[in-house]
């Protein structure tokens, strides 16, 4: 969805509102989160056997103030194959060790902290603190870079990285960081206070003011996931120079516990909280979130008539299920849960910024019909409207006193593209107008406060199925050969090394979970050590039972499956090729059934890239077994190696095979989404909000940056998709739209893909069509010469131009 950018009237000094802020952004999992802080006073690092460097830097003394920090710094190594290794064609950086720092004035290297917090709500919400450590400071100087890595976990508390930002000039070196098909990009150098707001002059005078200017005292973070794949990009002009922290929770995490429920509970407690504070609105107001998904009249009318039929002890998400989806069911529960008033608005606003106010809708309009009409203008006809129009088709102007929380990106739909004014012909302009629900919460005056009371969460009412169990499950069948080949090739994944995985997965977690490997003794306590030393194989035990079906447990024997090779096809079911731990002979490798394997270890291997899926017996072979101590890559990129962690040499180590089930076990693992899909609807080919990208077009595109959201109705495909494209970008010259393929795969989209929230990239085929003709390719010719048409535009600028030449 399109983010909305709206007015902030929430005091940030304010913790209470502060905190409810922070605990919704928290809702879904999240893998990454930024910051900033402001330092009271200059920055001054020294490093041992140094000088000493301030931060912020005048830009013209950049250079030679890190200069005191680069004579002492070192070259930036990275773990390949096993060894520490310096290679610039992969890391052209220098490092200084952390404790090998002092700092002095404004900042001691310590972490804020509200940053530490906000770092725990969004990232652990199910740890009860959050801890920093100094690595070192990193340098990259013009030129410099990172490739494509992940960092080395370094216990089980470790869960993730912190970048934190010296106040210097840079330009490029943006931090990318992926994951579960998603990139967000931190680009600094493009939003730092690198330059004068207003610096006016030429030549000497205005690189003068450039060299003058000291950017403000302000250190930027980016906290993310130890198991996240990011890289550092190329540094263009300047200095980028970040101090890494590595980030520790206060114990292992709860294998059974849930984030969903912690997350809604600490959202109501966050409510709760508002409510109690006297000092908070103590006029009362209306607080309001931006709704993170579309939605139709007849969900917002279900939700409001649900909503008015509870209490704070039985709102569920269960009883808005027809309404809203996911995280704003969520919200609004547990709004709802600590006895506030929850309801809806349908929002209409305009997207270039010509309208200085929002209006409130009674209904969610399916279409633009209604809106606007047709008039004419210089001679042309068109579709426009005025301010006056618009506030006849609304119910009203949007309260502007709603106090709005939370940086959730809102979602909007496209309503119509018009003209806009008072007055139409030379006065008027093109303007895109979106509607869009926001959650309103009414808080009362702090005397009526006293009245309201609230109630806990479970996890029936934060849930649309039954809560997971506390137990994992793990029964299989045997198969028939198993008796015939000695056993080994029975299935019954062990409960007590592979735990069975939760749909709500707590927060740090993928498959299997280091607790349920504790629990199964000794042999999974090795595992956990060789997972713990870089094993990136995903092992899992496997019990055969005897021949005549017997359950006495003295009778059966253990057999791990060490790795799915390959699978096939069979009837409506699929064939998985297992190699069992301990039978390195080719012969002992068996066919099973998805019924015999655990649903962990189809998962991993359905999850692994289709290069590595089908590499065959030769990889597996080479990797499988390599555990002492080392872990070899599955591809030949850059490995762990984790012989001397304690060695500075080998800080940094870095992984870019993907996660297994035992590297995914450990804290450092970026979290599953909370919500994989949205509830499903009556109609399954309901409304499905697609984002569109690689657009090109006329000005309004390259304003969007050629990116859009594209609603289609029930029923539609393809067709209507481009027809909504070209509609939104216009038309290009000698060149159409062709195919449109799906960003996380590449394959060409058809219809049956087009699912709700997916990401298309368009393509464009070089079609002049009738060169002689003016414009080349446009549909009906420029200014609507051939068959009529042409856009607004054109028309008017050619009826301009006929009037210059004196033919009207």
């Amino acid at each position: 969805p399109s983010p909305v950018a709206q007015p902030r009237t929430m005091n940030d000094d304010d913790p209470t509102l502060a905190a409810l802020s922070s605990a919704v952004d928290s809702i879904e999992s999240r893998y990454l989160t930024c910051g900033q802080f402001s330092m009271p006073a200059p920055l001054q690092i020294t490093a041992s056997g140094g000088q000493t460097a301030t931060f912020p830097i005048k830009r013209g003394e950049q250079l030679t103030e890190i200069k005191k920090l680069t004579d002492v710094a070192a070259p930036s190594p990275f773990g390949l194959g096993g060894e520490t290794v310096v290679n610039t064609a992969v890391r052209q950086a220098s490092q200084v060790m952390g404790d090998s720092l002092t700092f002095a004035g404004g900042f001691d290297g310590a972490l804020p902290p509200a940053v530490l917090e906000k770092i725990r709500t969004e990232l652990v919400p199910d740890a009860g603190a959050v801890t920093a450590k100094l690595h070192k400071v990193n340098i990259y100087e013009k030129g410099g870079h990172f490739a494509e890595h992940r960092d080395t976990p370094r216990s089980e508390t470790h869960f993730g990285s912190l970048v934190l930002l010296l106040p210097a000039y840079h330009a490029g070196g943006a931090l990318c960081v992926d994951h579960a098909g998603q990139r967000k990009v931190v680009d600094w150098g493009k939003t730092g206070d690198w330059a004068p707001r207003y610096h006016y002059g030429f030549g000497a005078d205005a690189a003068k003011r450039l060299a003058e200017h000291t950017p403000a005292g302000v250190l930027r973070w980016c906290a993310f996931f130890g198991d996240t794949k990011h890289h550092v990009g190329t540094v263009s002009d300047g200095v980028r120079v970040t101090l890494a922290y590595e980030l520790y929770r206060d114990g292992k995490p709860d294998p059974f516990a849930d984030a969903l429920l912690q997350r809604a509970e600490a959202v109501r407690q966050a409510f709760a909280a508002v409510v109690a504070d006297d000092a908070c609105l103590p006029e009362g107001g209306t607080l309001g979130f931006e709704a993170a998904h579309l939605y139709e009249e007849k969900e917002l009318s279900a939700t409001e008539k649900a909503l008015a039929k509870t209490s704070a002890k039985d709102v569920s998400v269960k009883k808005i299920k027809s309404g809203l989806k996911n995280e704003d069911a969520v919200l609004a529960v547990a709004a709802a849960a600590a006895g506030l008033r929850v309801e809806t608005k349908r929002v209409l606003s305009d997207g270039e910024g010509y309208c200085e106010q929002q209006w409130e809708l009674a209904k969610m309009p399916a279409s633009d019909r209604g809106f606007g009409r047709v008039r004419n203008c210089d001679g042309c006809r068109m579709k426009g409207v005025s301010p006056d129009e618009i506030d006849d088709y609304a119910a009203g102007h949007l309260d502007e006193g709603i106090t709005w929380l939370s940086s959730r990106k809102g979602a909007k739909r496209l309503l119509a593209e018009l003209q806009f004014g008072e007055y139409f012909g030379n006065e008027a302009c093109t303007d895109t107008f979106y509607t869009r629900t926001v959650l309103v919460v009414s808080l009362p005056p702090a005397a009526e406060r006293g009245a309201i009371k609230g109630a806990r969460l479970t996890a029936d009412r934060v849930r649309l199925e039954e809560p997971p169990a506390k137990t994992p499950a793990a029964s299989a069948k045997k198969p028939a050969a198993a008796s015939a080949s000695g056993g080994k090739a029975g299935a019954s994944a062990s409960a007590s090394s592979c735990a069975a995985p939760l749909k709500q997965a707590t927060l740090g977690f993928g498959g299997a979970t280091p607790a349920a490997a504790a629990s199964s003794g000794t042999a999974a306590g090795k595992k956990r050590a060789a997972a713990d030393a870089g094993i990136d194989k995903a092992r899992a035990t496997a019990k055969a039972e005897d021949a005549d079906g017997s359950d006495d447990d003295d009778d059966e024997e253990e057999y791990e499956v060490e790795a799915i090779l390959k699978s096939r096809p069979s009837g409506k079911s699929t064939e998985y090729y297992v190699k069992w731990k301990g039978y390195d002979d080719p012969d002992d490798n068996t066919w099973e059934p998805r019924k015999n394997l655990h649903a962990d270890l189809i998962a991993e291997f359905e999850g692994q890239p289709a290069a590595k899926k089908h590499k065959g017996e030769a990889d597996a072979a080479a990797t499988a077994g390599k555990g002492k101590g080392k872990a070899k890559a599955v591809d030949d990129d850059y490995d762990e190696d984790e012989d001397d962690e304690d060695d500075e040499d080998d800080d940094e180590e870095y992984v870019e095979a993907a996660p297994s089930a035992a590297s995914a076990s450990r804290s450092s693992s970026a979290p599953p989404s909370l919500f994989p899909a949205a509830p499903a609807a009556k109609n399954a080919a309901g409304p499905r909000t697609i984002h569109v990208t690689g657009g090109r077009g006329n000005s309004r595109c390259q304003q969007m940056g050629g990116v859009t959201t594209v609603t289609l109705a029930a029923g539609q495909g393809l067709r209507e998709l481009k027809t909504a494209i070209r509609k939104i970008f216009g038309k290009v010259d000698c060149h159409k739209l062709g195919s449109l393929t799906l960003a996380s795969t590449g394959a060409i989209a058809k219809k049956n893909d087009l699912k709700d929230g997916c990401t298309v990239v368009c393509h464009y085929t070089y079609a002049p069509g009738d060169p002689s003709a003016f414009g080349g390719r446009r549909r009906g010719g420029f200014g609507g010469f051939r068959r009529g048409g042409g856009s607004d535009r054109e028309r008017m600028l050619l009826m301009l131009m006929a009037r210059g030449y004196g033919m009207f």
